[in-house]
Order: C-alpha cells, then sequence, then structure tokens
C-alpha cells in the first residue's frame, strides 16, 4: 500500500515515502530504537491534545512488540519539558528537542504530529493533529506500516 501523508488537516505531507530524518540532533537519545515499525510524536507541554496522544501511543507500545514509540518534546524551555514528563511519564520515552532542531528536520507545523517510521527508516504514515491518537487509526497504520514487512 503506498505511503499515507494525509494528516487529520487532509493535506499530504513532504516527508511521506521518504527516509526519516536521523536522530543525531537529540544527546539523550543515543539510538534510534529498532522494531519493525518506529512512531515518532512531536508533542509540548502546552498542547491540549499531546498528553491523550502520548497515553494512547504507550498503550500502542505496550500492545505491539514491533512497534516501537518515542514523544519528542518542542517545549523551548527544559523546565517545561522536565515538569510535564515528570508528571505524564508512562510507557512512551520522552526526549527534548532543545533547538527543536529535529522538529525543522520533520518539518513539523503543527501538534501532535505523528510519524510512523518503517523498518527500512521510511516515512509510511504522518499524521497531524489532537484526531491523530485515535487508536483506530494507529490500528491502520499499523497494517500499512508493520504487516508488509511481515510478508
Amino acid at each position: 500500500m503506498p505511503p499515507s501523508g494525509s494528516g487529520v488537516s487532509g493535506t499530504r505531507h513532504t516527508l511521506a515515502g521518504k527516509v526519516a530524518p536521523d536522530f543525531e540532533t537529540l544527546k539523550s537519545l543515543s539510538s534510534k530504537p529498532s522494531s519493525d515499525a518506529l512512531v515518532v510524536e512531536f508533542w509540548a507541554s502546552w498542547c491540549k491534545g499531546c498528553k491523550q496522544s502520548l497515553t494512547t501511543l504507550g498503550e500502542l507500545s505496550k500492545q505491539e512488540s514491533g512497534v516501537s514509540v518515542l514523544g519528542i518534546s518542542i517545549d523551548e524551555k527544559r523546565k517545561s519539558f522536565e515538569s510535564f514528563a515528570r508528571i505524564n511519564a508512562g510507557e512512551v520515552p520522552l526526549v527534548w528537542d532543545e533547538k527543536q532542531t529535529l522538529a525543522a528536520k520533520y518539518r513539523v507545523s503543527q501538534l501532535p504530529s505523528t510519524f510512523i517510521i518503517d523498518s527500512h527508516g521510511l516515512v509510511c504514515a504522518v499524521l497531524v493533529g489532537e484526531s491523530a491518537a485515535d487508536s483506530e487509526l494507529l490500528s491502520d497504520l499499523e497494517r500499512r506500516c508493520v504487516e508488509p514487512l511481515n510478508h
């Protein structure tokens, strides 16, 4: 199935179907998680829909052995990131994109922004906005990104 670049907003993301930018700019992440699919969510402490989205992604990571999840904060202040991370610590590893360098590489324009990356490093789907955390959408993403790798 072709990559889905449509977000909730209905526009195609420019990274859909392309190689995902690497994580070398994140000092707090030693290496990119290895799995069949990687779900990367950009979030911020002030984003109302991000907390629910991260909770949904945490549930996904517990249910699906072939899926790794990573939450990347674009908060401007470390204190905001740390406070949110301390209160909302869960199943999703959270890291801080201090200078928003990675967010720029991923062309994040709205929060939350969820990128699904397959085992070959390709962005196979991008969902943007609060309803991106909907479990039905994530199930669909998993089918599109993980199942083709297992055949």
